[in-house]
C-alpha cells in the first residue's frame, strides 16, 4: 500500500472531534514522499515518557491489545474498557489522566509498558512525526531514544508506518 489515511481530527473544549466538510476530510501521506525516513538509530527509553506528555495526543486501542493490557494489569476487559478507554467516533482509546497525559503514565513509567499499544510501539516513526526535516527535528529534539540504540533501516521503518495505519 502507497499511503496512509489518517482521520483529521480537532479539540473542542478538551473534546476530540471529527472534522467534516460536504465529506468526511483524511490527510493522506504518501510513504513515497516522506523525506525524513532515513536510517536511524532508535531505543525505547522506558522511563522517558515524552510521546506519553503529549496533551494534544490520543493512543487509539484494538480489542486485542485491551485484552493483553488487561491481563497484563490482572483484570477484566470489561473492567479495563470501563476504566482506561473512551470512544472517539466509531473507534476506541485510551483514556486521558492527569494533565491529560496517557491514562497509564505514573511518574515517568509506563504502567503497562510490556503490553502498550501498537500506537505507542511505533512511535518516533509515525507519519506526522516523518512528513518533513522540520516534524522529525522537533521529534528529535523531544525524543531521548533517537541516535541510541539498534539501527532501523529505511525499509523498517516504512514497514513500521505501513503497519502504524
Amino acid at each position: 500500500m502507497d499511503s496512509i489515511r489518517l482521520p483529521v481530527y480537532i479539540s473542542l473544549n478538551n473534546k476530540w472531534k471529527f472534522i467534516y466538510s460536504h465529506k468526511p476530510k483524511d490527510i493522506k501521506i504518501n510513504l513515497n514522499n516522506l523525506t525524513s525516513v532515513k536510517p536511524t538509530y532508535f531505543r525505547c527509553i522506558e522511563s522517558c515518557s515524552a510521546c506519553c506528555e503529549r496533551p494534544d495526543g490520543f493512543v487509539f486501542i484494538s480489542e486485542q491489545e485491551v485484552e493483553k493490557a488487561a491481563r497484563y494489569l490482572e483484570m477484566e476487559s470489561d473492567e479495563f474498557l470501563l476504566h482506561f478507554t473512551r470512544k472517539m467516533d466509531d473507534r476506541l482509546i485510551l483514556a486521558n489522566g492527569e494533565n491529560d497525559h496517557c491514562v497509564f503514565l505514573e511518574e515517568q513509567q509506563c504502567l503497562i509498558y510490556e503490553e502498550r499499544p501498537a500506537q505507542c510501539r511505533a512511535y518516533p516513526f509515525w507519519p506526522e512525526n516523518l512528513k518533513n526535516r522540520h516534524t522529525w527535528q522537533r521529534t528529535k529534539e523531544e525524543c531521548p531514544g533517537i541516535g541510541q540504540g539498534p539501527l532501523y533501516g529505511k525499509e523498517e521503518i516504512l514497514n513500521i508506518l505501513d503497519h502504524h495505519k
